[in-house]
C-alpha cells in the first residue's frame, strides 16, 4: 500500500458530488484532506484513528478511504464493525450512495456499470451469517454489528455439553478438542470450574473460526469508543479478539485498522488502549505510560494516531465552531419548570423524602441520571427495577441497575394517591409536553426529546397525544362529520402505557389505532366506521384508495413537457398502441396512462428527433412494464384525457405554488434528449420520485386531513370532472396556505419535500431509482406507514429504529420523537429538526454529545436556515434544552453535567482555563455547601488538538496513470458493447423492432418490448477489476426423486452438471423442498480489442440455448495450447505457477503458503481448466448432511455456489468428485483469457478446500 496525494484521490473521489455549492465544495474538501490522511497513516503504521465531530461525515470518509485502497488493490477485502442494526442498514445504504454519487471514475474496480459498486457486499445479521458468507460466497464487503461476536454457551454443565453438540455438528473437524472438553466437564462442577470451562469452549469455538475467516485488508470499526472498556469487561470484547486474532500474528485476521468516534476517549488513555488491543494494534501506536491523557508526551503520541476536526460555519464572515452556533438552555426560562403553587409542595416534600433516604442509605450521594422522580411520578412494575435504556446502566455483571429513589417515589404517590384518589401530575413533564407541542405543532418546530426512563417515553407520548387532539379538534371543528366522530372518540378511555410497535398488514395497509385521533380515525381501516359511510360521504380508507387507485389527481403529465409536440398535431392511432375489450376496468387513473403512453408512442414514432429521443426514453423507464390493456369498446374516447389536468399542472399555473411541481422546463429536457444515457434515466426516475413522494405524503401523512375536508368536491358535473374539482379546491387550499404564512401546514410539508427533494432520497429512498416504477408507489409508502403526529422508541421497538428515524427526517409525521438512548447514535435526524431536549440526564458527556449530534449534522436544517438568514442567523440557532425543577436535587444534576460537558470540551480541545473536576455522581452535603451556578456552555471558538500535518497529504501522484488506465477501460467498453450489440441484432427477436443494448442504473439490458429467451448480461467481475459477458437462461423446475441415499445424490448432481459448457445454477428452492428451480449459464472474459471477439458472445449464447456450438473456423491458426499454457509459469507478487507435465499447472499461493494443482484438455471447441475439491468419499460425506436436496451442503457448494460466483463452475465430476472448471472456446484464444480463468480456477478451489477441509471426513 503507497502513499497518495491530494490530486490523485480527488482525481478519484467527489464529496460534494458535482455540487457547485460554496459550503459544499468547502466540506467536500476538508473531507479529501481527512481521507488522504488518514489513508497515508494506514500505508505507513497500519492504524489511524477519525475521531472528527458528530456530523461531519466520518461514514463517507470511511468508505472514501476503503475506495482507494480498492482501486489500486481491485480484491480488496473489508470487516465494517458497527454498533447496532440500525447503523449497519445505515452505512449500507450510504456505501452504495457513495459509489453511484461521490466516486467519480466507472473503473470496473470500484464503481461498475450503471455506477454501481463492482464489489459484492453483505449486511450480516450475526456471526453464523458472515461465516456462512465467507464459505459460500464472493462478498468483499462485510457489515456486522459488534454485538454478533456472542453465544450463549449456558451455565449449567448440561447446556455447555449441548453447545459441544452443535460445535461437532458444525465443525466436526474438530473432533479431537470436542472430546478433550467433554471429558472435562461433569455434572457436579463448581461454579468456577464451570466457569473456567466455559471459557475453553469458547476459545476452542473462536479458533475454529477464526481459522475459516479470512484476512481482512482493512477492518472499520464505527463508534469505536463502545468498546473503550477492558477486553475481560464483556464475553463481546473477549470473542472479538479471539476471533479476529489479536494476540497471535499467525491467525490475526486484520490487516489495517481504522477506528472512527467523535468521543475516542474520555479522559483516560486506557479506553484508547483497549480499542486498539482488540484487534491486536496496541502495540503499533506508542502511549506513554499511565492514564494521563493532557502530557506533551500523551499529546505527541495521540496526534500520530487521532485526526480531528471541528464543525464550522461561515456566517456573516465569522467562523462559528459547534458550541457558537448552539443555545444551550441549561438555566432561565426556558429551562426552569414553570409550577403552581400546589406542584412546588409537592415536589419539596418528595425532595426531602428523597434527600432524607439518600442520606441514610447512599451516604448522601446518587448517580447522574438514576433517580426517577425527575422524570415521572407514575409508579413502576411493583417488585421489579425502573427500567433504562442505554449501554452505561448496567452494573459490572450485566445486571441493570435500579433507581435510587423509587422506593420513596412509590410510598409518597400511595399515599397522596389514598388521600386524593388520584396521581399528583409532575410539572416538569407537563411543562415539556406543553412547550414541546406548542413548537412543534404551532411554531412548526419538530422536537427530539430524550429520556432516561424506558416507562417515561410512553408518558409523554400520551401528554404529547392529548395535547395534539385538542389542537386536531380545533381544526377540523367546521367538518361537521368528523367532529361528530372526533367527540365520540373524545370519550373513550386511553391507556398512558400503549406498545410502542407498529405493525403492517400482508398486503400493506396499515390498521386504525387509539392513539391519538389521526392514528384512530384516519391513518387505517377503522371497522368503527363502517356505519358511517352515508354521514361521512365516504370513509377516509376508502378516500386513500380513491385517491391512489382511482384518481388521476397526482399522474405525470409527459405531454406537459417543454418543447414535446402538441397533442392536436399528433395523429394518435389508439388501435394499435392499445388492446382493448381486455381487463382491467377503465378508472379515470388507467385511461389518463393510457393516453398518456399512447401519445409517447406516437411521438416516438412521429416526432422530430428530440421528442422521439425523449419520448423512447420516458417509454423505456416509466413505462417499462406498463400493458396497454382495458376494458372498453371505444378508444378515441381516450384523447380526451390529454387535455386533463392534473394536481402538478395546477400548480405549475399558481407562481407561488410552482415549485412544489416537478420541473418540466428546458432543463429537464436538455438531459433527456442528452447523450448520457444513465443521466436522463435518472432525471426520469427523479421526475416519478417527485411526484409520487408528494402524493404518498398527501395520502398517509397530515395534508389528508385537509384532502379528506375536500372529499365532497369529488363529484362530477357536465363542465367538469370529479378528479377536476378536487384538484382546483387542493390547490386552491394550499394557496391559501402559503399566504397564511403558517409554519405548519400542509403547503409547508409539501413545500419542503419538493426543496430537499435530493437530500431525502438519499437518506430515506436509497432504492428509489432502482424501483421499478409499478412498484414505486407501494415501496415509497412501505418507507413511511405507518404514521403517526408523535412518536416513541426504546428497546421495545429497536427493529423500528430505521423506519421511525426515517418518518423523523421527513418535515411532516411525527412532530415529536420522544426516544430513550437507543438514539443516541448511528442515525440522522437532522433534516427538519433543530432541537433536542435533554429531559433525562446521561452520566456521561459523550452521551449528551452524541445525543446533540443527531441534529447537528451535515446538510442540517439548522446550516440550511443559518446560511440563508443573512444577519439573523442567530435566529435558527440550534436549541438544546435541560428543562429542570430550580428548587431540587435536580438542580445539582443540571449544574454537574454542565460542568462534565465542560471539562469534556476542554479535554479534546484548544482551551486556556483550567478543567473541572469530572463527577459520575452527586455529592449533596458538597453541593448544598456550593453556591456556583450551573457553568454557561463554552462559546469562544474551539481548535482541534489533533490536526492534519503537511506530511500527511505528500504522497505519490498517480494522476497520469490513472487517466491511462481510465481511457483504456472506456476503449475497452466501447468494444464489448459494440460486440454485444453486434450479436444482439441477430438474435432471434418476435418484433420487428431492432433491439440494441441500453445502459441503465441496473446495468446494460436489452431494449426491446419483449422479454429476451437468453439474457445477456455485462458485468464486473467481483473483486477483480475485469468484465465478464454472462447468458443466462430462464428458471426452470429440476424434479429431485425421493429417499436417495448419498450415492445418488452425488450421482443425480453429477449427471445434472455433466455438460463441461454450462454452468447450472441454483436459482431458488420452490415450495416443495423435492423441487429446485435451476438455470443454465454461461460467461467469457471480457478483454479489450484484440480480446473479445464476437464470436465468444454467440458461443455463450449457443451453449446456454442448447443450440449446439457452431464450429467455426479459426481466425488464425489454431494455438499451440501446450506452449501457451506454459507460457502462463512465472512468479507474481501473489502466487507462482510451474508446469506439471503437459496437461497440468500446480499454483503455490505465497501468503496462504497452499499449493493447487489445476489439470487442463481440450475438446473439439473448448479448453477446459479443472481443479479436485474432495475426492468422492469426502465428497460422500459432504452430501449426507441435509434432510433434502434442497438443504444438501453438496448441492450448496455446487449449484448454490455457481450462482454467487463469477466464471468458474462448482460441480460433481464424472469420478464423483467435488471440482472447479472453467472453458474457453479455442477459436480465438490468447495468454490474457488463460491466465484469467486458470488463476480463477485455482483461486476458488483453494479456498473451497480450505473452508471445507476437515467438514466431509467419514464417521
Amino acid at each position: 500500500m503507497k502513499r497518495i496525494d491530494l490530486q490523485t484521490a480527488g482525481s478519484l473521489i467527489d464529496y460534494a458530488a458535482g455540487k457547485d455549492d460554496p459550503e459544499f465544495r468547502q466540506l467536500a474538501a476538508q473531507q479529501l484532506e481527512g481521507t488522504v490522511a488518514l489513508h497515508n497513516r494506514l500505508a505507513d503504521s497500519g492504524v489511524a484513528y477519525l475521531a472528527d465531530e458528530v456530523g461531519m461525515g466520518k461514514t463517507y470518509i470511511a468508505l472514501g478511504i476503503a475506495a482507494l485502497m480498492r482501486r489500486f488493490n481491485p480484491s480488496l477485502r473489508v470487516l465494517y464493525l458497527l454498533p447496532k442494526n440500525n447503523v449497519r442498514d445505515k452505512w449500507v445504504k450510504d456505501y452504495r450512495s457513495f459509489v453511484e454519487y461521490n466516486y467519480v471514475p466507472r473503473d470496473l474496480s470500484v464503481k461498475g456499470l450503471g455506477n454501481q459498486p463492482v464489489a459484492p457486499y453483505r449486511a450480516c445479521a450475526g456471526l453464523p451469517e458472515l461465516i456462512q458468507s465467507v464459505a459460500t460466497t464472493n462478498t468483499r464487503d462485510y457489515f456486522i454489528c459488534t454485538s454478533a461476536f456472542s453465544f450463549a454457551l449456558g451455565n449449567t454443565a448440561a447446556e455447555l455439553l449441548s453447545s459441544l453438540d452443535d460445535f461437532a455438528l458444525r465443525l466436526p473437524q474438530h473432533a479431537e478438542t470436542i472430546s478433550g472438553l467433554r471429558k472435562d466437564i461433569q455434572e457436579d462442577l463448581s461454579a468456577s470450574e464451570l466457569s473456567r470451562l466455559k471459557g475453553k469452549v469458547k476459545a476452542a469455538w473462536a479458533s475454529a473460526l477464526n481459522n475459516i475467516l479470512p484476512r481482512f485488508d482493512l477492518v472499520i470499526v464505527d463508534e469505536a469508543h463502545n468498546l473503550k472498556k477492558a477486553r475481560d469487561s464483556s464475553d463481546r470484547n473477549q470473542l472479538l479478539a479471539m476471533l479476529l486474532g489479536a494476540d497471535d500474528e499467525a491467525s490475526k485476521r486484520v490487516g489495517r485498522l481504522l477506528l472512527l468516534s467523535a468521543t475516542p476517549f474520555d479522559r483516560q488513555l486506557n479506553h484508547l488502549r483497549n480499542q486498539l488491543g482488540l484487534f491486536g494494534f496496541a502495540h503499533q501506536v506508542t502511549l506513554p505510560p499511565g492514564n494521563e491523557f493532557d502530557g506533551a508526551e500523551a499529546q505527541a503520541s495521540l496526534s500520530r494516531l487521532i485526526v480531528r476536526r471541528l464543525n464550522s460555519i461561515d456566517l456573516c464572515g465569522r467562523r462559528h465552531t459547534r458550541n457558537m452556533y448552539r443555545h444551550e438552555h441549561r438555566a432561565g426560562e426556558m429551562a426552569e419548570v414553570q409550577m403552581s403553587i400546589e406542584q412546588q409542595l409537592f415536589a419539596a416534600l418528595l425532595q426531602k423524602k428523597v434527600s432524607e433516604y439518600l442520606r441514610e442509605n447512599c451516604a448522601g450521594r446518587f448517580e447522574l441520571g438514576m433517580l426517577a422522580s425527575f422524570e415521572s411520578y407514575l409508579p413502576g412494575d411493583k417488585n421489579k427495577a425502573i427500567e433504562f435504556d442505554g449501554q452505561d446502566d448496567q452494573t459490572n455483571d450485566g445486571s441493570k441497575q435500579d433507581a435510587q429513589d423509587r422506593h420513596v417515589v412509590e410510598r409518597l404517590i400511595d399515599d397522596f394517591n389514598q388521600e386524593f384518589k388520584t396521581i399528583p401530575p409532575h410539572p416538569k413533564m407537563d411543562w415539556v409536553a406543553e412547550q414541546a407541542h406548542r413548537l412543534s405543532f404551532e411554531e412548526g418546530k419538530k422536537q427530539l426529546i430524550f429520556v432516561r426512563r424506558v416507562r417515561s417515553v410512553s408518558e409523554l407520548k400520551f401528554k404529547l397525544e392529548r395535547a395534539y387532539d385538542t389542537w386536531l379538534g380545533n381544526y377540523i371543528r367546521d367538518d361537521a362529520a368528523v367532529a361528530f366522530w372526533f367527540e365520540k372518540y373524545n370519550t373513550r378511555v386511553r391507556e398512558r402505557n400503549q406498545p410502542l410497535k407498529e405493525t403492517i398488514t400482508a398486503d400493506g395497509e396499515v390498521e386504525a389505532s387509539g392513539e391519538n385521533f389521526f392514528t384512530w380515525f384516519y391513518r387505517g381501516r377503522n371497522a368503527e366506521l363502517e356505519v358511517a359511510t352515508e354521514q361521512l360521504q365516504q370513509l377516509p380508507f376508502n378516500f386513500r384508495n380513491t385517491l391512489g387507485q382511482i384518481s388521476y389527481m397526482f399522474e405525470p403529465n409527459w405531454a406537459a413537457l417543454s418543447t414535446m409536440p402538441n397533442i392536436a398535431d399528433c395523429q394518435i392511432d389508439w388501435e394499435r398502441w392499445i388492446q382493448r375489450d381486455r381487463k382491467p376496468r377503465a378508472t379515470p387513473q388507467l385511461r389518463f396512462r393510457l393516453a398518456q403512453y399512447a401519445y409517447l408512442k406516437t411521438v416516438q414514432s412521429q416526432g422530430d428527433d428530440q421528442a422521439k429521443i425523449v419520448a423512447g426514453r420516458i417509454l423505456a423507464v416509466a413505462f417499462s412494464n406498463f400493458k396497454a390493456e382495458v376494458e372498453l369498446t371505444e378508444l378515441a374516447g381516450l384523447e380526451a384525457e390529454l387535455k386533463r389536468r392534473t394536481l402538478w399542472d395546477a400548480m405549475r399555473d399558481v407562481p407561488p405554488l410552482r415549485t412544489l411541481s416537478p420541473c418540466y422546463g428546458s432543463e429537464t429536457i436538455r438531459q433527456l434528449a442528452g447523450s448520457d444515457e444513465l443521466l436522463a434515466e435518472r432525471c426520469i426516475r427523479r421526475l416519478l420520485t417527485h411526484t409520487e413522494l408528494l402524493a404518498v405524503v398527501c395520502r398517509i401523512d397530515h395534508p389528508f386531513i385537509d384532502l379528506y375536508s375536500l372529499r365532497g368536491e369529488r363529484k362530477a358535473t357536465a363542465e367538469i370532472d370529479a378528479d377536476g374539482q378536487l384538484i382546483s379546491a387542493f390547490a386552491e387550499m394550499l394557496l391559501q396556505q402559503q399566504r397564511s404564512g403558517r409554519a405548519f401546514s400542509s403547503y409547508r410539508i409539501l413545500q419542503d419535500v419538493a426543496a430537499n427533494l435530493d437530500l431525502l432520497i438519499k437518506l430515506n429512498f436509497a432504492d428509489a431509482y432502482h424501483t421499478p416504477p409499478e412498484k414505486l408507489t407501494r415501496y415509497l409508502t412501505g418507507q413511511l406507514n405507518p404514521l403517526s403526529p408523535i412518536s416513541g422508541a426504546t428497546g421495545e421497538n429497536s427493529s423500528n429504529r430505521s423506519p421511525l428515524a426515517r418518518k423523523f427526517r421527513m418535515p411532516g409525521y411525527p412532530r415529536v420523537l420522544v426516544s430513550t438512548d437507543v438514539f443516541q447514535e448511528g442515525e440522522d435526524l437532522h433534516t427538519f429538526c433543530d432541537s433536542v431536549q435533554h429531559y433525562g440526564i446521561s452520566a456521561s458527556p459523550i452521551a449528551l454529545e452524541q445525543k446533540v449530534g443527531r441534529v447537528d449534522r451535515i446538510g442540517c436544517m439548522a446550516h440550511r436556515r443559518m446560511v440563508s438568514a443573512g444577519d439573523q442567523y442567530e435566529q435558527h440557532f440550534i436549541q438544546v434544552g435541560y428543562p429542570h425543577i430550580r428548587e431540587s436535587l435536580e438542580f445539582f444534576q443540571v449544574r454537574q453535567a454542565a460542568a462534565n460537558l465542560n471539562a469534556f470540551q476542554r479535554s479534546l480541545h484548544k482551551l486556556g482555563d483550567g478543567a473541572a473536576l469530572f463527577r459520575a455522581d452527586i455529592d449533596i452535603p458538597q453541593q448544598l455547601a456550593s453556591s456556583n451556578a450551573i457553568e454557561p456552555q463554552i462559546t469562544e471558538q474551539l481548535e482541534s488538538l489533533f490536526r492534519i500535518s503537511p506530511d500527511d497529504l505528500v504522497g505519490e501522484n498517480f494522476c497520469e496513470l490513472l487517466t491511462s488506465e481510465q481511457a483504456a477501460v472506456a476503449r475497452r467498453l466501447t468494444h464489448v458493447r459494440e460486440q454485444l450489440q453486434g450479436c444482439i441484432t441477430q438474435m432471434p427477436s418476435q418484433s420487428n423492432n431492432q433491439q440494441r443494448l441500453r445502459e441503465t442504473t441496473n446495468g446494460w439490458k436489452w431494449d426491446s418490448d419483449e422479454a429476451a429467451p437468453i439474457s445477456i448480461q455485462m458485468r464486473s467481475a467481483s473483486g477483480l477489476a475485469e468484465l465478464l459477458i454472462s447468458a443466462t437462461s430462464t428458471p426452470q423446475s429440476a424434479f429431485v426423486p425421493d429417499a436417495m441415499d448419498l450415492t445418488g445424490r452425488v450421482d443425480w448432481l453429477r449427471d445434472v452438471q455433466s455438460d463441461p459448457l454450462v454452468r447450472m445454477q441454483l436459482h431458488s428452492i420452490e415450495s416443495s423442498p423435492e423441487t429446485l428451480l435451476i438455470q443454465r449459464n454461461a460467461e467469457v472474459y471480457a478483454g479489450g480489442k484484440e480480446v473479445l471477439i464476437g464470436y465468444e458472445v454467440d458461443d455463450i449464447y449457443q451453449r446456454v440455448s442448447g443450440s449446439g456450438i457452431e464450429q467455426v473456423a479459426a481466425f488464425r491458426e489454431r494455438p499451440d495450447l501446450v506452449t501457451l499454457i506454459k507460457g502462463l509459469c512465472g512468479k507474481s507478487r501473489r502466487m507462482s505457477i510451474t508446469a506439471l507435465g503437459d496437461d497440468a499447472l500446480l499454483f503455490l499461493f505465497h501468503h496462504e503458503c497452499r499449493e493447487q494443482r489445476v489439470e487442463w484438455c481440450q475438446d473439439d471447441s473448448h479448453v477446459i481448466f479443472s481443479s479436485v475439491v474432495l475426492d468422492r468419499e469426502q465428497t460422500l460425506a459432504l452430501a449426507k448432511n441435509g434432510k433434502t436436496m434442497a438443504t444438501c451442503p453438496l448441492v450448496g457448494h455446487t449449484l448454490g455456489r455457481n450462482f454467487n460466483f463469477d466464471l468458474v463452475d462448482f460441480h460433481v465430476d464424472q469420478a464423483g468428485r467435488l471440482a472447479v472448471r472453467a472453458c474457453h472456446p479455442v477459436a480465438h484464444l490468447n495468454s490474457e483469457e488463460l491466465s484469467f480463468i486458470a488463476c480463477s480456477v485455482a483461486a476458488e478451489a483453494d479456498r473451497l478446500e480450505q473452508i471445507l477441509l476437515g467438514l466431509c471426513a467419514s464417521d
